[in-house]
């Protein structure tokens, strides 16, 4: 079987693992996508979306936080603060956002703040708190539930109307990063082999999704 390419002519798994780092193959193609000529990445951690795109397009990244991997790279990183941008409007075509909102306790300034200085696009990607009637039942919960540092919570809907309240045509908003739930139970070692295995069978057939993500357009009339 050919290896996967996304576009650019890279495969899904040298990105995924360049410079010993991960990269999301479904954000990828959303900013792909979406690029434009000019990118900043908000809350870019170690930057490697920055990285991949830096040299194509002008592209900049920002956290509140200063990484060491940082000074390899210099003048593609700087400190900022997401509720307060320090960019005129309109400064970048597309402006993304991964799992961020999610640890700000006003998500709404901070997407206000994405679409004043996105020119064309906004893309926000945040856990997915819609946890399948079945999982709720079993006492089962994904990270995100038992994650002190997360302060808000989000299904499509209400990620939806986030970037809508914010003056955005939201354009697409989907589930990625489909979850595995067999490594766990291969870790149950109570469970005789032949019940793990039916039950595995079953939780491959089950669709659950870690992420919810977002892309909003900014209203054409307001282009410049």
């Amino acid at each position: 079987m050919s290896e996967e390419k996304l576009p650019g002519n890279q495969s899904v798994e040298a990105l995924r693992v360049w410079s010993g780092r991960r990269l999301n193959p479904d954000r990828w193609r959303v900013i792909e996508a979406n690029l434009g000529d000019s990118y900043l990445d908000v809350g870019c951690g170690n930057g490697i979306y920055v990285d991949q795109i830096a040299g194509r397009v002008r592209a900049l990244g920002v956290d509140i936080n200063e990484y060491d991997s940082w000074a390899e790279r210099p003048g593609l990183f700087q400190t900022a603060d997401a509720t307060a941008l320090p960019f005129d409007d309109d400064y970048f075509d597309t402006v993304s956002c991964f799992e961020v909102i999610e640890h700000i306790s006003d998500p709404a300034r901070v997407v206000r703040e994405l679409a004043r200085v996105a020119r064309k696009n906004v893309i926000v990607t945040v856990p997915n708190c819609a946890l399948p009637e079945y999982l709720r039942q079993s006492g089962l919960s994904f990270y995100h539930f038992t994650d002190r540092s997360h302060v808000n919570f989000f299904d499509l809907d209400a990620l939806r109307k986030l970037l809508e309240s914010a003056g955005l045509e939201v354009s697409e908003c989907r589930l990625i990063n489909r979850c595995n739930l067999v490594p766990m139970l291969t870790e149950l070692s109570i469970l005789p082999g032949r019940l793990v295995g039916w039950l595995s069978r079953l939780l491959l057939r089950k669709q659950m999704y870690m992420t919810c993500l977002a892309v909003g357009r900014v209203k054409t009339s307001s282009l410049s």
